[in-house]
């Protein structure tokens, strides 16, 4: 063994700390921050309801949509989208409250489907009634429910369509208004919505 170890070669330089989760080597901490969590959790909970739902991610795929839309929903379904409920469970001093109602945790649903203006987009979007639900429910759940009354319907891809641009639209908005500070009335989500959806069909067969 003693003769084993002596022929181990050790290179020349100073030691140094690296990190062999990353390519970089360098540590992360929204990485760190997911080992942590699963040292508490298991995997399920990590990501509750889409690691049993797989045809959820093959038809999201499958929609003719512009790639960074497809992005944006893939990061509402793994819950990454920076509203205050998340950032608070970070940071516990910000203020989960919606800054548009004030009335409910501003989760990725209620931003996109429940806060009152939310709902008033929707009820007057060309897919009105199709969301359903209130503020409890995760946005895989209503996403999903949404999706499944459409293929119910028999709906074209159109709808489809409409049904991701608005999510995409509402989102914008409340940038606009947070970084902004930009009051987009309802009439200009839907018109920037039947803008993109015109502008969609005439570069995505």
């Amino acid at each position: 063994m003693t003769n084993r170890i002596s022929l181990i070669k050790i290179e020349e330089g100073d030691d140094h700390l690296f990190w062999d989760r990353t390519k970089s080597e360098k540590y992360e901490v929204s990485l760190g921050y997911q080992i942590a969590y699963l040292f508490y959790h298991s995997p399920i909970d990590y990501c509750p309801e889409l690691m049993q739902h797989k045809n959820t991610w093959l038809e999201l795929w499958k929609m003719p949509l512009l790639p960074k839309i497809k992005f944006f929903l893939w990061r509402c379904l793994h819950e990454k989208l920076p509203v205050l409920e998340n950032l608070h469970r970070r940071i516990h001093t910000i203020s989960p409250l919606c800054r548009r109602c004030n009335l409910s945790p501003k989760t990725i649903s209620h931003c996109l489907f429940f806060c009152q203006k939310s709902k008033e987009a929707w009820d007057r979007s060309s897919l009105p009634g199709l969301v359903c639900g209130d503020g409890s429910f995760s946005f895989w759940r209503t996403w999903s429910e949404s999706v499944g009354k459409l293929k119910r319907r028999r709906s074209n891809n159109r709808n489809f369509q409409m049904l991701a641009i608005m999510c995409w639209q509402i989102w914008k908005s409340r940038n606009r208004l947070i970084f902004e500070n930009d009051t987009e009335g309802i009439e200009q989500i839907l018109t920037s919505a039947s803008n993109l959806l015109q502008d969609m069909q005439c570069h995505i067969p």
